[in-house]
């Protein structure tokens, strides 16, 4: 599979599809249900331009979108901490904790879920991704 452009519509079509097939996911993600939108802001110091907002329904994965809706959780920070996220040099939980990632929404039931918040960036880490500007010798896959 070739890469595909983070956060994009192949890429989330893709997440989607790869985040109902994990059993381990879905079992620790039990009782979650809940929506969730990712505010990329962009960096254009660092080439990345655009805005990007995507959203989804956890744990079922059940539709995407790619624009702005209500949701229950809203996670907003800069491409460079989603980008640090999705190579494993940040934690997701500790992003949040630290206010690197901005959580809106209540707190303590994300951190009810922080092993299944873990697996699930591990399963969007068996993406081959493609990341933009200056971030672009970080893709993976």
């Amino acid at each position: 599979m070739a890469r595909l452009k983070f956060l994009s519509d192949l890429y989330m079509e893709e997440a989607t599809k790869r985040t109902r097939a994990n059993p381990e996911y879905q079992e620790a993600s039990e009782g979650f249900d809940d929506t969730l939108s990712f505010i990329v802001e962009p960096e254009p110091d660092k080439g990345v331009t655009e805005r990007i907002t995507v959203g989804t329904v956890l744990p079922q994965a059940s539709e995407y979108w790619l624009d702005d809706r209500p949701v229950t959780f809203t996670f907003i920070a800069p491409y460079s901490v989603y980008v640090d996220i999705m190579t494993g040099k940040l934690d997701a939980v500790r992003a949040i904790t630290k206010g690197s990632l901005k959580l809106k929404g209540p707190m303590p039931k994300i951190l009810r879920y922080v092993k299944g918040t873990n697996l699930w960036i591990d399963t969007l880490r068996t993406i081959p991704t493609e990341f933009e500007g200056d971030f672009a010798e970080r893709s993976f896959g």
